[in-house]
């Protein structure tokens, strides 16, 4: 009884301080800046204990993971929570839209009513406008096609993939690691190109930027329209976190879409389509 005891009450300890800790001050962009900070170091602060604790007692690591979880979407929340409070300055609107598909949008609309003149117009605040107009795609949506370009400098042919599957990637081949690049690499691999392919939408500001990280990984093609926030991926396929994956069927239509590499569910379309 103690040893499971032990972990829920460590739980609902760290819940507990994870919890109360805003401060009101004045909406400006300093105070924004230093709110994040606080919320940063004690997100940092927090996440060391549990690292701590994991290691004085491995036999409680299923509970710690689940603290560690917590205190994670309790950091997401909180940074929310601040880039709304701080909305009537440009960073904290920034922050409101890097942090849209976790907002309602009729919270978004409040927003952009209650923006000052200076804002309105804000690239950030005309972004937001199109997401909330804009239905985002679905699993069970057609896709959709956009004007890029490949390293090379070439623009994109999307009809090279009619009738094929399509891994559509939202960046991320850094944030996934190399066990991720590693099961992408399979995945190619085991299929022939005329069943499957993948191809990695890239985040790059510019055609320098777009080369360097396609020599990187040159075994994935990669596309770029130069729109590292607004573009098509994050208005109509409401991409935000990298990498957001898009496995779109031979018929055009978008099987799964996944937040992080959805492996198990990836396998099992193809599996059914016969690709391996």
């Amino acid at each position: 009884m103690e040893k499971t005891l032990k972990p829920i009450l460590l739980l609902f300890l760290f819940l507990i301080v994870s919890t109360g800790m805003k401060a009101q001050s004045e909406i400006t962009e300093e105070a924004l800046q230093k709110a994040d900070s606080l919320l940063i170091e004690k997100y940092k602060r927090e996440q060391l204990r549990v690292q701590r604790l994991q290691k004085e007692h491995p036999e409680w690591k299923d509970s710690l993971r689940a603290v560690s979880r917590q205190l994670q979407k309790n950091f997401m929340d909180e940074i929310i929570d601040t880039a709304l409070q701080y909305a009537n300055t440009p960073g904290g609107l920034k922050q409101v839209y890097r942090s849209r598909d976790r907002i309602e949008k009729d919270t978004l609309l409040r927003v952009l009513a209650g923006l000052p003149t200076s804002l309105q117009e804000s690239t950030y605040a005309r972004w937001i406008r199109q997401y909330v107009k804009t239905q985002q795609l679905e699993e069970g949506d057609r896709y959709v096609t956009f004007d890029c370009r490949t390293a090379d400098g070439l623009p994109f042919n999307w009809e090279q993939y009619r009738n094929r599957n399509l891994l559509l990637l939202y960046d991320g081949l850094g944030c996934m690691g190399k066990d991720g690049r590693d099961y992408l690499e399979k995945l190619l691999k085991k299929t022939r190109r005329e069943d499957f392919d993948i191809v990695v939408y890239c985040t790059a500001e510019n055609t320098e930027q777009f080369k360097e990280r396609q020599g990187v990984y040159p075994q994935f093609k990669m596309i770029s329209d130069f729109k590292p926030e607004g573009s098509v991926m994050n208005i109509l396929y409401g991409a935000q976190g990298t990498p957001t994956c898009f496995l779109i069927g031979r018929d055009g239509i978008i099987k799964v879409i996944s937040s992080g590499l959805d492996a198990g569910r990836f396998d099992n379309y193809l599996k059914e389509d016969n690709c391996f």
